[in-house]
């Protein structure tokens, strides 16, 4: 409350810093977004460990990905889970389980299969 306050009367009168607080807000850093993007494609199969994606503050990579319209570093990580399982359950082999494919990052099946048939369109079974 006291944020939006100050906020308001800063926007309300002219001062030395207006023109910054009226200015767009600055575009996501590429840069940081693909180096992230490209950590978590390369480990889509492992635990996503925030600290280790970028030399940039956990705040700074949400934000970033926010900016690119991206969503969150876990979205992504989620969606990349979700199309390497409905790949191995199209060209399955012949141990292939649903349940084996639920395992390349998820921990709750029920959930897995929500949000199989979410992005997917289908249910994995």
């Amino acid at each position: 409350m006291e944020r939006s306050l100050i906020l308001r009367f800063l926007l309300a009168h002219r001062h030395n810093f207006t023109d910054h607080l009226r200015a767009p807000p600055a575009s996501a850093n590429r840069g940081v977004v693909d180096l992230i993007e490209a950590f978590i494609e390369a480990n889509w199969d492992k635990p996503i460990d925030i600290e280790k994606l970028a030399n940039v503050s956990a705040r700074t990579m949400f934000r970033e990905f926010a900016l690119a319209g991206r969503g969150s570093p876990g979205q992504l990580a989620k969606r990349l889970r979700l199309q390497r399982a409905a790949e191995f359950l199209r060209r399955p082999e012949k141990k292939t389980t649903v349940t084996a494919v639920a395992r390349c990052g998820f921990q709750n099946l029920g959930r897995f299969a929500s949000d199989y048939a979410q992005l997917i369109g289908e249910w994995p079974s």
